[in-house]
């Protein structure tokens, strides 16, 4: 990669800071590095692990068994689930099952 950035890839990264992701330094330094930083579409405010750790949510799942499900440590999933909460700006978890089933959730399928 270059030493400069393109100025759309700084402003496409720029969306994670929105979703307290990193600060805009932060980013600047993963991208000139290489990383990859995720940008989710404007209207969905879930990474993709955390869209499946939500269906299975919601289709009834403890985080073991998620954990087990994904092969995650259930540390790894705590932390999604609490990840999740503050994206969706609820406190538990069965306020982030009612923000599923509100926002067509309910039928996504785990990747």
């Amino acid at each position: 990669m270059s030493s400069a950035l393109s100025v759309k890839t700084i402003v496409l990264s720029l969306s994670p800071l929105n979703r307290g992701i990193g600060t805009l330094r932060e980013i600047i330094q993963r991208l000139s590095h290489g990383e990859r930083v995720h940008v989710s579409a404007p209207d969905d405010p879930l990474t993709p692990q955390q869209r499946k750790i939500l269906h299975l949510m919601v289709v009834g799942l403890t985080n073991r068994e998620i954990a087990d499900r994904l092969y995650l440590s259930r540390e790894t999933v705590r932390v999604h689930v609490k990840n999740i909460y503050r994206r969706l700006g609820v406190t538990s978890r069965e306020k982030a099952v009612r923000w599923a089933h509100e926002h067509g959730y309910e039928k996504a399928q785990a990747e």
